[in-house]
């Protein structure tokens, strides 16, 4: 019991030196959602204060989409700072992490953000059960046409992480390939 007073009494000393250092408390991340986006790593400036109107807090908001930054931690989560359009290396923006260098998403696919994260989903397309234009696909897999593979080698690639794509084999059903000596297509 003595312990846990000590302890406590050490915690609300640091947390009041902390707000008398700092002049103004923070709320609790969860209480900010309605708010704004944290930023990528808590700066807690000033400048990016916002003051909640139920608590006697502020929040501490990340840089929005668009706005000049000067590095990734001040951007809000799910966003980083990019160069500016202009080319400017000493001004950047933030932008969305789908549109960073490094996002790829497969073919047919396309990048959405999720709780603050990219992700590839897949573009499907809305085929046609009625066209009859087969296809033939990796592991003699017969499609009725070349949208319906394409569907499925998206849904494949997105549900099995590191996947690689369904090689096309050819026009036609599987067993026209074979007879033609088929050719491979690499999408």
């Amino acid at each position: 019991m003595k312990i846990f007073i000590l302890l406590v009494g050490i915690f609300v000393g640091a947390c009041h030196a902390q707000e008398q250092h700092l002049d103004y408390l923070l709320c609790a991340p969860d209480l900010c959602s309605d708010k704004c986006v944290a930023p990528n790593n808590a700066h807690n400036r000033p400048d990016r204060l916002s003051k909640h109107s139920e608590y006697d807090c502020y929040c501490s908001c990340g840089i929005v989409i668009g706005d000049e930054c000067e590095d990734d931690d001040e951007c809000a989560m799910g966003t980083y700072c990019g160069s500016a359009e202009d080319g400017n290396v000493q001004a950047g923006v933030c932008r969305t992490l789908c549109d960073h260098p490094n996002m790829h998403c497969n073919s047919f696919s396309r990048c959405e953000m999720e709780n603050h994260q990219p992700k590839c989903v897949c573009d499907l397309f809305v085929c046609s059960d009625t066209i009859n234009q087969p296809v033939c696909g990796e592991g003699n897999r017969d499609f009725m046409n070349r949208c319906l593979f394409e569907n499925y080698n998206c849904e494949r690639m997105q549900s099995e992480e590191g996947i690689e794509s369904l090689t096309l084999l050819g026009h036609g059903t599987c067993a026209e390939v074979q007879s033609n000596g088929g050719s491979y297509v690499r999408l």
